[in-house]
């Protein structure tokens, strides 16, 4: 179980490193639809 854990923290993080690096933009903002469902939009840099 503790493996898992791990892992999963890793990925997290790992994905998070990347996701900042690529996906970065300084134009981004949230918004929630009529279901309550929050999405991100971003516009390119």
């Amino acid at each position: 179980m503790k493996k898992r854990s791990l892992l999963i923290a890793v990925g997290v993080i790992v994905f998070g490193i990347i996701a900042s690096i690529a996906l970065f933009s300084k134009k981004f903002g949230w918004v929630s639809d009529k279901f309550g469902v929050s999405w991100q939009l971003t516009l390119p840099m």
